[in-house]
């Protein structure tokens, strides 16, 4: 009898402790989670996707640069920018064609320098690579990657007029990027 109560009591003690083990690796699992958001977060990357817009509502050369760069950093303009976004954002002629894209870190957009109804916005990236649809990554040639967009004035809607849709290289976040760190050969 007694040796039926201490089986007993030894496997609750086992259950407990498994328990208690379950518990404390959901909770490393969850602040890992919590930690690589409060990274990409201080970053000054976005931790979401930037949702499609059919209309150039922005009032500042800035939010369209904004509004760019997180669909970019998406993937959206690698992958295919619509031509619906390229009328209601840009000027350019053409959509972007480009077989590879920068990989960064984060971004930043810069305040716009406006002249009449002209803007220069400039945008800073940190790259971690060069990637491709195969999932290649190679580093890149240099760590800082800056583009400095020129914007006018079009029916009243501030539009990127340069660099043009064939010259711009599209930058995808590392974040949004499944194979952006781990094929990474700059770690």
């Amino acid at each position: 009898m007694k040796t039926a109560f201490l089986r007993t009591v030894f496997r609750s003690c086992r259950a407990i402790a498994l328990g208690i083990l379950a518990i404390a690796s959901v909770s490393s699992a969850f602040l890992f989670v919590l930690s690589e958001e409060a990274q990409i977060a201080q970053s000054g990357a976005p931790t979401e996707h930037e949702r499609l817009r059919f209309r150039n509502t922005f009032k500042n050369p800035e939010e369209v640069i904004k509004y760019y760069c997180g669909r970019d950093a998406s993937g959206f303009v690698w992958s295919g920018l619509l031509d619906v976004e390229r009328r209601a954002f840009t000027l350019w002629k053409e959509l972007p064609q480009h077989d590879s894209f920068f990989i960064a870190q984060n971004y930043e957009v810069l305040p716009a320098k406006e002249k009449d109804n002209e803007a220069l916005v400039e945008v800073r990236y940190l790259l971690s690579g060069i990637g491709d649809a195969h999932g290649t990554v190679m580093p890149p040639a240099h760590r800082e990657h800056r583009v400095t967009f020129r914007l006018k004035k079009d029916q009243g809607a501030w539009k990127i007029a340069q660099p043009d849709g064939s010259t711009i290289a599209p930058v995808v976040l590392a974040s949004k990027f499944q194979y952006g760190e781990a094929n990474s050969h700059t770690q």
